[in-house]
């Protein structure tokens, strides 16, 4: 699944937040505890993979 999150934010060291109220179906697939990767990138293009 790749969704464009613009809405997501970092927490703290290990945590993104993604607002449920994005992707409201999509983000229901994913069940507590799933491992996902992010791929993000700044205004800039600089990008990172995140595991």
């Amino acid at each position: 699944m790749i969704l464009p999150a613009i809405q997501a934010t970092m927490k703290d060291g290990g945590r993104m937040i993604i607002p449920f109220s994005a992707y409201p179906e999509e983000l229901g697939k994913i069940k507590p505890g799933a491992k996902m990767a992010a791929y993000l990138a700044n205004m800039d293009l600089v990008t990172v993979l995140l595991h």
